[in-house]
């Protein structure tokens, strides 16, 4: 008997999961609300967010400004930070355009090729065009449970999946 049947099929990278990161190659989303500007850090091998400049510790090193934004990316809601400053710089370029404006009426397409020092990004957004049904109606679900600002607290939980509450316990 094989330990690993035949018919299994190894998961895409970030199948399923919340939170993605720009993979090799082109990556399509659609922004779904407001981005949550801040500055991290790491130490440890742990990140430790902060609201503005003034709330990073003195003598920290390697801070860098993010963008975290929930994204309509591979047929799911997920939640993208992004701390690239060039895929910053055209994302705010495009909002800024009369031609392009808000990024929530368009999906933008970022391309990382490379790896290590030698990774590049590109920018490309795509024709205007109404925000899927499917991507409307799922944050919609996901939305009241969406705290970004808790990016800035120790715990740093944005979002929490409801769950159904037993009503016969009594506490």
């Amino acid at each position: 008997m094989a330990l690993i049947k035949k018919e299994y099929q190894l998961p895409e990278s970030n199948s399923g999961s919340l939170f993605v990161k720009f993979e090799p190659g082109e990556n399509r989303f659609r922004m779904l609300d407001a981005i949550t500007f801040g500055y991290i850090n790491w130490e440890d091998g742990k990140p430790t967010r902060y609201e503005t400049p003034s709330d990073v510790p003195t003598g920290a090193e390697d801070v860098k400004h993010f963008w975290f934004v929930p994204v309509w990316m591979n047929d799911q809601v997920s939640f993208l930070e992004i701390h690239q400053k060039s895929v910053q710089r055209e994302l705010k370029f495009l909002n800024d355009s009369e031609d392009w404006g808000d990024l929530e009426n368009y999906d933008v397409i970022v391309r990382r090729d490379g790896e290590g020092l030698e990774t590049e990004y590109f920018v490309q957004p795509c024709p205007k065009k109404a925000k899927k049904k499917e991507a409307k109606k799922k944050w919609e679900e996901m939305s009241e449970h969406y705290k970004p600002n808790n990016l800035f607290t120790e715990d740093g939980v944005v979002y929490a999946k409801p769950t159904e509450q037993d009503e016969g316990l009594p506490f």
